[in-house]
């Protein structure tokens, strides 16, 4: 059986086997942990691991330890991908999850073809991400990005979400404790109207950036509620109980709640960053146009007017049409493909020294 070692950041000290997930990042790497056709082997660091610049060395001894066939990074980080890769002669594959930006990506995307000219495989979880970077490559490098390792979703239907017509809350979202997610902007857009609202979140090991963010978002009540740290089962629970969902960053790469909400027969409003020019990433996820509201505009009324509209979708054909193009059997199979790919394009790559030599 192919042997892999999975790099995984540990920002809430919860690993790959807790049932409580604090991020799209983390439930994706438990997906490849739990799915994959091959042993995959966790390599656990964390923020003392970062601040100490101590994660290359003890990842380099971890690969030398298992000796693994292939190294899947889901962190876009030069010290678990091209770091490693100059030291070690192992199929690397880097599934980026880096929101296609400005200027600021310029030296991502000369990582990005430094990883892939090494022999490394490139992927990415969204069509929506690769234009962005793509387009910031032409841009300012006048070269295409080579993806080498094409798309993998970033989730995928069980089959077996449950459809529930009961509504206990008009609008839901879920998301960490953080200004860029910013989960609260719910509460703030219900406002003073008659919806009932409910924020799903994580608080653990806060930056001060972070608790001053929930700080400023602890009078909420009443009609505005708020829970914190639920297990994954608790917040599908809740989730299935509401009856929209809604997604509060607009720089989504792909959007696994936004998944997790169709399948569940819950339509989803989303955030656009300009009026018809700005693509969100999760439009693709849906079955059909007629089941989310992409906005620009973030006041009361509207988002009352979209909740509205959206309260009258049909859940049981939303989620029937979602779960039959979102398949548990598809995705494993491109997962795997796509090990074997990485595998392949290392091999037909020029061999450096190698690490264990």
């Amino acid at each position: 059986m192919t042997k892999i070692v999975m790099p995984f950041l540990m920002n809430d000290e919860n690993d790959l086997d807790s049932p409580r997930v604090s991020g799209g990042l983390e439930r994706f790497s438990q997906f490849i942990y739990k799915y994959a056709s091959a042993e995959v082997i966790p390599f656990y660091y964390n923020r003392e691991d970062r601040k100490n610049r101590t994660v290359t060395p003890k990842l380099l001894a971890f690969i030398h330890n298992h000796k693994p066939d292939l190294v899947i990074s889901n962190q876009d980080s030069g010290t678990i991908t091209t770091n490693i890769q100059k030291v070690v002669d192992v199929p690397m594959l880097w599934i980026s999850h880096t929101a296609a930006g400005g200027i600021f990506k310029i030296p991502q995307l000369d990582m990005m073809k430094e990883f892939v000219d090494n022999g490394g495989t490139l992927a990415m979880v969204s069509q929506w991400q690769y234009d962005g970077m793509n387009d910031l490559s032409k841009r300012v490098r006048s070269r295409e990005l080579e993806l080498n390792g094409g798309l993998i979703n970033s989730a995928f239907c069980t089959g077996d979400e449950q459809v529930s017509m009961q509504v206990d809350y008009d609008c839901v979202t879920i998301g960490r404790v953080d200004k860029e997610k910013d989960p609260f902007l719910l509460h703030k857009l219900a406002g003073k109207s008659d919806l009932k609202s409910l924020v799903l979140t994580s608080a653990y090991d806060l930056l001060p950036v972070q608790q001053e963010y929930l700080d400023k978002n602890k009078h909420w009540e009443g009609l505005r509620e708020t829970k914190f740290n639920l297990k994954h089962a608790e917040v599908m629970d809740h989730l299935s109980r509401s009856g929209v969902y809604l997604s509060t960053c607009p720089r989504e790469t792909w959007g696994i709640t936004a998944l997790e909400a169709f399948a569940r027969g819950i339509p989803v409003i989303l955030f656009r960053l300009a009026a018809n020019k700005n693509k969100h990433a999760s439009e693709d996820i849906a079955p059909g146009p007629e089941y989310f509201e992409a906005m620009t505009n973030k006041t009361e009324k509207d988002f009352k007017l979209a909740v509205d509209k959206l309260l009258k979708v049909d859940r049981m054909e939303l989620s029937q049409k979602t779960k039959e193009k979102h398949s548990k059997e598809n995705w494993i199979r491109t997962l795997d493909n796509l090990i074997d790919r990485s595998i392949e394009n290392k091999k037909k790559h020029q061999k450096p020294v190698s690490w264990f030599d």
